[in-house]
Protein backbone atom coordinates (compact mmCIF):
# COMPACT_ATOMS: atom_id res chain seq x y z
CA UNK A 1 0.00 0.00 0.00
CA UNK A 2 2.74 2.43 0.94
CA UNK A 3 4.56 1.93 -2.34
CA UNK A 4 1.33 2.22 -4.32
CA UNK A 5 -0.08 5.30 -2.62
CA UNK A 6 2.85 7.26 -1.19
CA UNK A 7 5.87 6.54 -3.31
CA UNK A 8 3.98 6.76 -6.59
CA UNK A 9 3.17 10.40 -5.77
CA UNK A 10 5.83 12.18 -7.84
CA UNK A 11 6.04 15.32 -5.68
CA UNK A 12 6.34 13.33 -2.45
CA UNK A 13 8.81 10.86 -3.98
CA UNK A 14 11.02 13.78 -5.08
CA UNK A 15 10.90 15.29 -1.59
CA UNK A 16 11.90 11.95 -0.06
CA UNK A 17 14.70 11.34 -2.57
CA UNK A 18 16.08 14.87 -2.17
CA UNK A 19 16.41 14.55 1.60
CA UNK A 20 16.68 10.88 2.52
CA UNK A 21 18.01 7.51 1.48
CA UNK A 22 15.01 5.24 1.11
CA UNK A 23 15.28 1.61 2.08
CA UNK A 24 12.79 -1.21 2.27
CA UNK A 25 12.94 -4.09 4.73
CA UNK A 26 10.44 -6.88 4.29
CA UNK A 27 9.43 -7.86 7.83
CA UNK A 28 7.34 -10.73 6.53
CA UNK A 29 9.15 -12.33 3.60
CA UNK A 30 7.08 -15.46 4.07
CA UNK A 31 4.05 -13.49 2.88
CA UNK A 32 3.97 -13.10 -0.87
CA UNK A 33 1.47 -11.50 -3.17
CA UNK A 34 0.92 -12.16 -6.82
CA UNK A 35 2.15 -9.35 -9.09
CA UNK A 36 -0.66 -6.92 -9.85
CA UNK A 37 -2.78 -8.07 -6.91
CA UNK A 38 -4.00 -4.51 -6.38
CA UNK A 39 -4.50 -3.75 -10.08
CA UNK A 40 -8.27 -4.13 -9.77
CA UNK A 41 -8.48 -1.90 -6.68
CA UNK A 42 -9.25 1.77 -7.28
CA UNK A 43 -6.60 4.22 -6.07
CA UNK A 44 -9.26 5.90 -3.91
CA UNK A 45 -9.74 2.60 -2.05
CA UNK A 46 -6.01 2.32 -1.38
CA UNK A 47 -5.86 5.92 -0.22
CA UNK A 48 -8.66 5.16 2.24
CA UNK A 49 -6.77 2.28 3.87
CA UNK A 50 -7.09 2.49 7.65
CA UNK A 51 -4.41 4.61 9.30
CA UNK A 52 -2.20 2.53 11.55
CA UNK A 53 -3.20 -0.78 9.99
CA UNK A 54 -0.22 -3.08 9.50
CA UNK A 55 1.58 -1.85 12.62
CA UNK A 56 3.70 -5.01 12.72
CA UNK A 57 4.31 -4.93 8.98
CA UNK A 58 5.58 -1.43 8.23
CA UNK A 59 7.29 1.41 10.09
CA UNK A 60 8.24 4.73 8.53
CA UNK A 61 11.66 5.60 9.96
CA UNK A 62 13.53 8.87 9.47
CA UNK A 63 17.14 8.80 10.65
CA UNK A 64 20.31 10.85 10.41
CA UNK A 65 23.31 9.71 8.38
CA UNK A 66 24.89 8.25 11.53
CA UNK A 67 21.81 6.11 12.19
CA UNK A 68 20.16 8.19 14.92
CA UNK A 69 16.39 7.78 14.69
CA UNK A 70 14.66 11.14 14.39
CA UNK A 71 11.17 9.71 13.99
CA UNK A 72 9.57 6.29 13.60
CA UNK A 73 5.87 5.68 13.08
CA UNK A 74 4.41 2.18 12.79
CA UNK A 75 1.56 1.21 10.51
CA UNK A 76 0.14 2.58 7.30
CA UNK A 77 0.20 6.38 6.93
CA UNK A 78 -1.70 8.36 4.34
CA UNK A 79 0.14 10.95 2.27
CA UNK A 80 -0.61 13.86 4.59
CA UNK A 81 0.42 11.97 7.73
CA UNK A 82 3.59 10.62 6.12
CA UNK A 83 4.65 14.05 4.87
CA UNK A 84 3.87 15.63 8.26
CA UNK A 85 6.10 13.05 9.99
CA UNK A 86 8.83 13.62 7.41
CA UNK A 87 8.63 17.38 8.00
CA UNK A 88 8.76 16.78 11.77
CA UNK A 89 11.95 14.73 11.29
CA UNK A 90 13.54 17.38 9.08
CA UNK A 91 12.69 20.12 11.59
CA UNK A 92 14.03 18.03 14.48
CA UNK A 93 17.26 17.38 12.56
CA UNK A 94 17.78 21.14 12.13
CA UNK A 95 17.13 21.75 15.83
CA UNK A 96 19.54 19.01 16.86
CA UNK A 97 22.28 20.37 14.58
CA UNK A 98 22.16 23.68 16.45
CA UNK A 99 22.52 22.09 19.90
CA UNK A 100 25.85 22.75 21.56
CA UNK A 101 25.85 19.85 24.03
CA UNK A 102 24.59 16.28 24.27
CA UNK A 103 22.35 17.31 27.14
CA UNK A 104 20.75 20.07 25.06
CA UNK A 105 20.27 17.65 22.16
CA UNK A 106 18.64 15.07 24.46
CA UNK A 107 16.28 17.68 25.89
CA UNK A 108 15.45 18.95 22.40
CA UNK A 109 14.70 15.42 21.20
CA UNK A 110 12.43 14.49 24.10
CA UNK A 111 10.67 17.86 24.08
CA UNK A 112 9.95 17.63 20.35
CA UNK A 113 8.46 14.13 20.66
CA UNK A 114 6.45 15.15 23.72
CA UNK A 115 4.90 18.08 21.84
CA UNK A 116 4.30 15.98 18.72
CA UNK A 117 2.47 13.30 20.73
CA UNK A 118 -0.21 15.86 21.57
CA UNK A 119 -0.41 17.30 18.05
CA UNK A 120 -1.11 14.16 16.00
CA UNK A 121 -3.95 11.79 15.34
CA UNK A 122 -3.99 8.17 14.25
CA UNK A 123 -4.18 5.04 16.35
CA UNK A 124 -0.45 4.60 16.94
CA UNK A 125 1.19 7.88 15.97
CA UNK A 126 0.84 9.60 19.35
CA UNK A 127 1.85 6.42 21.19
CA UNK A 128 4.96 6.14 19.00
CA UNK A 129 6.00 9.69 19.87
CA UNK A 130 5.45 9.02 23.58
CA UNK A 131 7.62 5.90 23.33
CA UNK A 132 10.37 7.81 21.45
CA UNK A 133 10.19 10.60 24.02
CA UNK A 134 10.70 8.13 26.88
CA UNK A 135 13.46 6.21 25.12
CA UNK A 136 15.44 9.22 24.00
CA UNK A 137 17.43 9.13 20.79
CA UNK A 138 17.79 5.56 19.53
CA UNK A 139 20.03 4.13 16.87
CA UNK A 140 18.57 2.12 14.02
CA UNK A 141 19.96 -1.03 15.67
CA UNK A 142 18.23 -0.19 18.95
CA UNK A 143 14.96 0.48 17.11
CA UNK A 144 15.18 -2.89 15.39
CA UNK A 145 12.33 -4.45 13.44
CA UNK A 146 9.85 -5.09 16.23
CA UNK A 147 10.02 -1.95 18.38
CA UNK A 148 6.30 -1.20 17.98
CA UNK A 149 4.93 -4.72 17.44
CA UNK A 150 3.27 -4.72 20.86
CA UNK A 151 0.97 -1.87 19.75
CA UNK A 152 -1.25 -4.46 18.05
CA UNK A 153 -0.16 -8.00 19.00
CA UNK A 154 -3.01 -9.50 16.94
CA UNK A 155 -1.14 -8.46 13.79
CA UNK A 156 2.22 -9.91 14.87
CA UNK A 157 3.78 -12.13 12.26
CA UNK A 158 1.09 -11.70 9.67
CA UNK A 159 0.46 -9.64 6.60
CA UNK A 160 -2.09 -6.84 6.64
CA UNK A 161 -5.55 -8.37 6.93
Amino acid sequence: MTRTVLFSDEKLARKINDRFVSTWIDKGPQHTFEPGIYAHVARSQLEGFALGKGVTNITAVFATADGTVLDAIPGYLDRESFEAEMDFALDLAKKLESCISKEEAAATYTSAHHARAYAVTGPYTAAAHVRLEKAGALTLEELGLDYFDDFNPAERGCAIK
